[in-house]
């Protein structure tokens, strides 16, 4: 089995202005009801260029819409759309994985002193568990990964800035 990091591409591009939402239940918990059907603006700080996948903060997949709408139902999450300046953006909240999934040894990781996991560089997951085709594992839930067949699926939508990183599985 191989599992892949989603990531996108981040410098020279602008993010999304989420305002005075609490993106952090967002991505942590999910609530995208915080989100859909909004309006936003770009905040065009880090770059003017406008990216088909701006991933808040790197950690949560955000699609453009008419990219990732063909392969939308195959995936199995939560998603909601929103409008930035006229265009439509879909996001994704991947379920939530439980266990001791990532390989706390092999991994490039720091933590804190109680052992949770603060920071990640490359992650190595344990073997033995069915990972779903998407998830977020709840031991970190600040990144995104799938299954090889879920990346295959992204990679035919043709995302100009959406990039996959393998990872080992041990």
């Amino acid at each position: 089995m191989k599992l892949i990091e989603l990531k996108n591409i981040a410098n020279g591009f602008a993010s999304i202005d989420f305002g005075d939402i609490d993106m952090t239940s967002v991505l942590k918990e999910g609530v995208l009801e915080l989100v859909k059907g909004k309006s936003f603006k770009w905040n065009r700080s880090t770059g003017n260029a406008i990216s088909d996948c701006p991933f808040y903060i790197g950690a949560m997949p955000i699609f453009a819409t008419e990219k990732i709408s063909g392969v939308l139902s195959s995936l199995n999450v939560a998603s909601a759309e929103f409008d930035v300046e006229g265009r439509s953006y879909t996001i994704i909240a991947a379920p939530h994985f439980n266990g001791e999934v990532i390989n706390k040894e092999k991994s490039e990781m720091r933590t804190f002193k109680s052992g949770k996991v603060m920071s990640v560089k490359k992650y190595v997951f344990n073997s033995g568990f069915n990972y779903p085709q998407i998830f977020t594992p709840s031991e970190f839930v600040m990144e995104t990964f799938c299954q090889k067949e879920t990346a295959q699926l992204l990679l035919s939508c043709k995302f100009l800035q959406l990039q996959f990183v393998e990872c080992e599985v041990s």
